[in-house]
């Protein structure tokens, strides 16, 4: 961001992309004044003190998420308990996880049974058999899971694995093709929310 700014000049800058990007280049582009645009920046809160010179085009993840329960509702009536899963190594998949899907579902009427102690992975993990079996011991419903797609995709071929049997909800870091690619029948009705 300072050499796109200070040395090359730009009069103004689309992106970063991300949030976690977003978090280091956007008070680069306040402090020299230059307007940048985070495209697909989704964490909530993220542009407090940034203004007048950073924006965003996306909507942020508490409100993607809020309008995605409605459909999960419509889709399973009977759902009344969430585990938590979360990406403690990815930083938008950490936030969603912890400050936007709990009090969301709660907000929807659904109990979260593991709000203060989610079941964590990590990005480039491989393995979630152990992850697996400990949502298996929480008896619930569903799963709520702040996770990219490779991980989401990959914690759910380990449920079908291991005969877990129930959906999953997720955020706008999962609503990609290669969800669909990599988890191919383990996603099936699972549910992710996106802007449109």
């Amino acid at each position: 961001m300072r050499k796109l700014i200070a040395e090359d000049k730009v009069a103004a800058v689309i992106g970063p992309l991300s949030s976690a990007e977003c978090e280091t280049g956007m008070p680069v582009a306040k402090q020299l004044e230059c307007p940048s645009i985070g495209p697909t920046s989704a964490k909530p809160g993220l542009l407090k003190g940034l203004q007048p010179w950073c924006f965003r085009n996306t909507m942020t993840d508490d409100k993607m998420f809020a309008g995605s329960l409605p459909a999960f509702r419509r889709l399973y009536p009977e759902i009344k308990k969430f585990a938590l899963v979360v990406d403690v190594k990815e930083a938008l998949a950490k936030s969603f996880g912890e400050t936007v899907m709990p009090p969301g579902l709660k907000a929807a009427g659904y109990t979260v049974v593991n709000e203060k102690d989610p079941i964590t992975i990590e990005v480039g993990q491989q393995d979630m058999s152990a992850a697996v079996t400990r949502l298996k011991f929480l008896n619930v419903d569903a799963v709520a899971i702040g996770a990219s797609y490779p991980e989401a995709s990959t914690f759910a071929m380990e449920m079908k694995r291991q005969g877990a049997k129930i959906p999953g909800l997720g955020g706008i870091a999962n609503f990609a093709q290669p969800l669909i690619t990599m988890g191919g029948d383990a996603v099936e009705g699972w549910v992710f929310c996106a802007t449109g």
